[in-house]
């Protein structure tokens, strides 16, 4: 198969076996690879109600056509799972340098399941995979894991994935950390691996190379690619993501004080212009990729002594003006605690940012907070927060399962200031000045996810009305759907403005790295039958229309967001409009004749049996 490596690795940890089967090239035909591929395996192989942290649940990392190939930012890889975090559906992609190994040692993916009995690792070389014990790594963080493996392995170049703290602790909200700064983000897949006792996985592959069917025809369409990523003012090579910081902030969807506020008056403190100055060192990038965002950072000396790729956006907007927080510092030090423990920055930031809400409005003290004055900005209590999250110490137990579950534990209508979607935090865009984010956020089936549908891209260019509501349910489900092709391609976010906003603009790629022709009909079609199969999945668990939702103060409580006069999310006006378009009944539930004609026959079963 062109595209493809052709080989799945499974491994039972709970029989601590590895085995190879042959990659089903009919599912590679309909689900392309990484997301789509690995959501398919998911439904199929679970059955309703499974513990995410238990036996049964698996984890599916799988590669796409384009990892490990000429196309730009062809390397990145899926992760599948069900989150301990939201109940549902979830998924993640990582890039760095894991991808395109795992390819080139004969896998295009990497199903596991089971438990084992003893703290174990993965560790695999070209075709040679072993389960190795990790008794010597538990207890570690991500950075001395990363470095043991490679240094027990004497192969400077193995590329690992692995768990920290958070992960060993099961806090729903942990991440798996990958070539030290990158991660499997969101949803908490590092719990997911500390439940099976897995600390990590360690890859090197022989250099066998991927084959297209025409490596010169390819060649020419990537310089076309990267040509159309020569945009004139593009902030994100110059920058990386905080360059976003500043639009954010002037259009006022910058989350401030756990949303209270949506923008920041101490922004340029934490601005992309600031960052550059006094942090970053030099530029990253990722295999095959010319925009080279990643920002290498350091503090070299005093309290926040630090180093990590970023501050990224999202954690510049979680750990920064979420939490009224405008020591730049300290945000690079609670990034690299958090990449050392294994914790999502955003859901980490929102968290925190809701206790510190809790606090301001006496529903916490410092007694119950084991002494920390979590007032808006206090930074040094942020950071030794972080510390207790992962360790599930005290009051960061409390906090450590993501603000869903801290709301509950807390209670006094603590849920009001809760800022979640399906129990998963929200990204650093308010949608009360997005309207169509608004929806993208609330109809997602990972949860609160602004990558899930980039509807924020012609909301924020001006291409669409922000404020209006008006024809986002058609806006909302294509751009859903375009983005599960790029994540199961699996390619970067980032370059979509080299492939263009439609399905059109990602034909001749499928076409020409898998030889495979396809129309943009075809193409739609196969990113909104990922996206079905994923909403069957979650409508298995129970999760349905009532989910589809905001939290109440972006639904009630109008902001200032740049319009004539302050809004709120009007969901109500486009909700119907999104479930027609999608070819749902208005319990947002899939037509039996759509799953018939997207091929997902097997589903109705299920959307029989809820």
């Amino acid at each position: 198969m062109y595209g493809y490596a052709g080989k799945v690795l499974r491994v039972d940890l709970s029989r601590e076996r590895a085995s190879v089967e042959d990659l089903d090239a009919k599912a590679a035909e309909k689900f392309l690879g990484g997301r789509g591929y690995a959501a398919k395996v998911l439904y199929e192989e679970t059955s309703k109600g499974f513990d995410p942290l238990d036996n049964d649940s698996l984890l599916v990392f799988m590669t796409g056509p384009a990892t490990g190939t000429l196309v730009p930012t062809g390397n990145r890889t899926a992760l599948v799972f069900k989150s301990p975090l939201t109940g549902g559906f979830a998924h993640s992609t990582v890039g760095g340098h894991f991808g395109p190994e795992l390819k080139l040692a004969g896998y295009d993916g990497i199903v596991v399941r089971g438990r084992s009995s003893r703290p174990v690792y993965l560790w695999i070389n070209d075709e040679r995979a072993e389960i190795r014990d990790a008794k010597d790594l538990w207890g570690k963080n991500t950075f001395e894991t990363e470095l043991k493996i490679r240094k027990e392995s004497n192969d400077n170049e193995m590329r690992v994935a692995s768990i920290g703290k958070a992960g060993e602790s099961l806090c729903a909200i942990a991440n798996v950390t990958v070539d030290f700064y990158r991660s499997f983000g969101r949803g908490g897949a590092g719990a997911v691996m500390g439940s099976k006792a897995l600390k990590a996985m360690a890859i090197k592959g022989a250099r066998r190379g991927i084959e297209v069917p025409d490596i010169e025809a390819l060649s020419k369409h990537v310089q076309e690619l990267y040509r159309k990523l020569q945009i004139p003012g593009w902030t994100l090579p110059k920058y990386g993501t905080p360059g976003m910081l500043l639009t954010a902030n002037s259009q006022k969807v910058l989350p401030t004080r756990n949303f209270q506020r949506t923008s920041f008056e101490e922004i340029e403190k934490i601005g992309p212009e600031q960052i550059k100055k006094e942090l970053v060192k030099k530029d990253k990038a990722c295999y095959a990729c010319p925009v080279y965002c990643g920002k290498f950072s350091v503090v070299e000396e005093g309290p926040y002594k630090s180093q990590a790729e970023g501050p990224e956006f999202e954690t510049l907007y979680a750990l920064g003006s979420c939490c009224g927080n405008s020591n730049l510092k300290a945000v690079l030090k609670a990034n690299m605690l958090s990449d050392m423990h294994g914790l999502d920055t955003m859901s980490l930031g929102v968290t925190i940012s809701f206790a510190m809400e809790c606090y301001e409005r006496g529903l916490l003290n410092q007694g119950d907070m084991d002494g920390l004055d979590l007032s808006w900005g206090n930074a040094d209590a942020m950071l030794t927060l972080i510390d207790r999250i992962a360790d599930k110490k005290g009051f960061g137990g409390v906090l450590a399962d993501g603000v869903r579950k801290a709301a509950e534990r807390i209670g006094k209508n603590s849920s009001a200031y809760a800022m979640h979607v399906k129990g998963m935090e929200l990204p650093g865009y308010d949608p009360r000045g997005l309207q169509g984010t608004g929806l993208g956020y609330a109809t997602s089936n990972r949860g609160a996810c602004h990558s899930s549908h980039y509807v924020l891209t012609p909301e924020l260019s001006g291409k669409v009305n922000r404020f209006e509501t008006q024809g986002k349910g058609a806006l909302a489900k294509e751009l859903q759907d375009l983005m599960a092709v790029l994540d199961s391609l699996v390619i970067c976010k980032f370059v979509r403005y080299a492939f263009g906003m439609t399905a059109e603009g990602y034909t001749e790629t499928i076409r020409l790295v898998t030889g495979r022709p396809v129309d943009s009909a075809e193409v739609a079609t196969i990113g909104e039958r990922i996206f079905n199969i994923e909403r069957m999945f979650n409508l298995r668990e129970g999760m349905g229309r009532a989910e589809d939702t905001l939290p109440r103060r972006f639904l009630e409580e109008p902001a200032d967001v740049g319009a004539s006069e302050p809004q709120v999310v009007r969901l109500d006006e486009m909700l119907d409009d999104y479930y027609v378009n999608r070819g749902y009944d208005k319990q947002g539930r899939p037509t039996k004749e759509r799953l018939k004609q997207l091929g997902l026959e097997y589903a109705v079963k299920d959307l029989e049996a809820g």
